[in-house]
């Protein structure tokens, strides 16, 4: 018994000594004392100091300096702790009444080091609340651009000198500079961000790049990068441009743009511009450039306008124009080779093939293809003989997989076959008469002989005249000599076979001739030339040359052999010399 009253008496002298003491501690709390009562239940603890959710923006700044801009949540003013988190050094002090913001100098308070990570508490005056921030001495942000991006969007992009301390970045939108509450925020991992069209409107906005790394379960704040921007709500993209290259042409389309009342094309010769305008207040989604160049490249970029706003620069789209063929200059009627009645023309340089259009001459009819040649002549054989139709002619170039036809075709003729036949064959006939051509020392000639139709067709057509009842042809293009009798539109044939006439570099003459006179022969040391009938001086018909002991000494004939005699076999050569009468005439062509 006697212990328990000397316990008793210890319990209430510690209680009375609790109670006069300034100031005591209930766990790790600080309460603020309170007056003795003689009612101990009205007794009350100082309130505890609770974390409260204001806006906050807490960065470094390139000195060093902690800055927090807070929303205010005292008015009584608010004091400050600073602690390092490597070591728990810390710093103390005070923030004016009213302030929303506290800036601290790391190395002014002798607390700075390289890439660490500090808490700042920032409590009020009536200790009932605090914000807490962390902060992280990384290394320095550089290079912020803001880009106007097509889809109305503003894109940020940013560097870091050397390694990369941090773990992510806040992207900050604001109408202010200054603040702690930005209109928009976001978080990134890397080094760009967007801020999205719909929440922006015309204006200036400044837009602010913070570092973070985050240590445990915390972000750390470091420096920070702001840039301001002039925004412009633009038309939206022009989108799905496309260039049809053609003739002296490019086609271009693309899809309307809501709210756009024109367009301007923009044009370059290459993919990276720079790009000029070609074509303005355009109302329509589709324009035809016509000032291009066969063989070019050219690039593309459509944008919208309206009176308030200036749309977009569509993506680039080009167009290669092709060198493309030029103009069928004129189509003519001819035989080919099978005598059938077909449409000719000369050949065009770059064409790949042609196309021959027909149509009935009559009222509403439309041109329908008759086919596509890849050489100059077409029959009309599976034309009605007895309708007349019209016949065009147009040139095709084919790059690649496409064709690209000339802008204009051929003179338009008008042609009934059957009637034409009729009153024009020998001309058709004689039409397919050609002569040779020297190319240096190379002769374009042929082995294929004309008809005899052909033949009495091209003399008849001429015109061609004798003082004698014969007419002699030397078909140059065909090595063949052809005899006729008769007279001038009634020759008829009487004798051909093949000759051998000058080269390329000794031609035979060509032109009207007539047989002047004859020798019996040329003799020379071992050999000879048979039948002499000179047509054009020293120029004439003989023999191959012969050996004077007999046999050929040079057999060569049908192709161009000759120093411009027309060499001959025996026969045919004492035929001209036996039968064709001097003076007859001598065709050599």
């Amino acid at each position: 018994m006697k212990n328990l009253k000397y316990s008793m008496a210890a319990i209430a002298f510690c209680l009375m000594f609790l109670i006069s003491a300034k100031t005591f501690r209930v766990g790790a709390q600080e309460i603020e004392p309170v007056a003795a009562s003689t009612n101990p239940e009205t007794v009350t603890a100082a309130p505890v100091t609770k974390e409260v959710s204001v806006s906050k923006t807490p960065f470094i700044d390139a000195s060093n300096n902690l800055i927090l801009r807070f929303g205010s949540f005292s008015d009584a003013g608010y004091r400050y702790k600073l602690t390092r988190n490597s070591d728990n050094k810390s710093v103390s002090g005070t923030i004016d009444k009213g302030a929303t913001s506290v800036k601290i100098s790391l190395k002014g308070k002798g607390i700075y080091k390289q890439n660490a990570g500090y808490k700042l508490v920032v409590t009020s005056a009536d200790k009932e609340r605090k914000v807490t921030t962390r902060y992280y001495t990384g290394i320095s942000l550089s290079g912020l651009t803001l880009t106007h991006r097509d889809d109305n969007s503003v894109k940020a992009a940013w560097t870091t000198k050397g390694k990369n301390y941090y773990t992510g970045y806040v992207l900050d939108t604001s109408k202010t500079t200054g603040g702690a509450k930005p209109l928009y925020r976001s978080f990134v991992s890397g080094k760009s961000g967007t801020i999205a069209a719909s929440g922006l409107t015309d204006g200036k906005y400044y837009i602010s790049v913070i570092a973070y790394k985050t240590i445990g379960k915390y972000k750390h704040y470091g420096q920070r990068l702001t840039k301001s921007i002039d925004y412009k709500k633009g038309l939206p993209k022009v989108t799905g441009l496309t260039a049809e290259p053609g003739n002296g042409k490019a086609d271009l389309k693309w899809n309307p743009v809501k709210d756009a009342e024109t367009y301007t094309v923009y044009r370059s010769t290459s993919s990276g511009g720079p790009y000029a305008s070609v074509a303005d207040n355009i109302r329509e989604t589709a324009f035809t450039d016509t000032k291009v160049t066969g063989g070019k490249t050219y690039y593309y970029k459509v944008k919208a306008f309206n009176k308030t706003y200036t749309g977009f620069a569509s993506s680039a789209a080009s167009a290669k124009v092709p060198v493309v063929a030029g103009k069928v200059s004129k189509i003519d009627l001819k035989l080919n080779s099978k005598d059938e009645l077909s449409v000719s023309w000369k050949k065009v340089s770059k064409a790949s093939f042609y196309r021959v259009y027909y149509k009935e001459k009559i009222e509403g009819t439309h041109y329908a293809k008759l086919a596509d040649p890849t050489s100059c002549i077409q029959s009309l054989a599976k034309l009605d003989p007895e309708k007349t139709y019209l016949i065009v002619v147009y040139s095709f170039t084919k790059v690649g997989s496409k064709s690209y036809r000339t802008k204009s075709g051929s003179n338009e003729i008008t042609v009934k076959p059957r009637e034409y036949m009729e009153k024009n064959y020998n001309k058709l006939l004689a039409s397919k008469v050609r002569t040779i051509t020297y190319y240096k020392t190379k002769c374009d000639y042929t082995t294929r002989k004309y008809s005899t139709a052909t033949k009495t067709a091209f003399v008849n057509y001429k015109g061609y005249t004798s003082p004698t009842n014969y007419l002699i042809w030397i078909s140059h293009y065909t090595q063949q000599v052809t005899v006729f009798k008769g007279s001038k539109g009634k020759w008829k044939m009487i004798r051909t076979f093949i000759c051998g006439t000058g080269t390329a570099r000794n031609h035979s003459p060509r032109g009207i001739f007539k047989i002047q006179y004859k020798e019996r022969g040329w003799y020379y040391v071992n050999t000879k030339e048979l039948y002499i009938s000179h047509y054009a001086g020293r120029n004439s018909f003989h023999t191959r040359p012969l050996y004077n002991g007999g046999g050929v000494a040079n057999a060569t004939i049908g192709r161009p052999c000759s120093h411009g005699c027309v060499r001959c076999y025996n026969a045919d050569a004492k035929y001209i010399y036996d039968k064709m009468p001097l003076n007859t005439t001598v065709v050599s062509y």
